[in-house]
């Protein structure tokens, strides 16, 4: 069982137009930590590809999603990472003016 689980629905946590033209977007949720009952607001990030609805893992069996003092720097970290890895394949963005197109 793990220690937190998330106990409201994922929802958008920032409006980040250069993330959001490329598909990907950090989401976050409250928290309970199992353990000890204590209820963390906005305690859980995820990063999802908006194509597919689901998320986006970091190297193999990743961590998704992250929890913790880090969980926001982590999961912006990993979206930015994302968002240069499609410019550098060639990726378009949508509506921006540094486009790749």
């Amino acid at each position: 069982m793990s220690r937190y689980k998330t106990t409201t629905p994922w929802e958008p946590a920032t409006d980040r137009p250069e993330l959001a033209a490329f598909d990907i977007e950090i989401q976050s949720a409250d928290i309970i930590d199992t353990q000890t009952g204590h209820t963390y607001t906005g305690g859980a990030f995820r990063v999802i590809s908006t194509l597919t609805g689901k998320g986006i893992r970091r190297g193999k069996g990743g961590t998704l999603p992250f929890y913790g003092e880090t969980a926001w720097s982590d999961a912006e970290r990993l979206a930015y990472d994302q968002m240069t890895i499609a410019k550098h394949a060639g990726y378009p963005a949508r509506g921006t003016s540094w486009s790749n197109r």
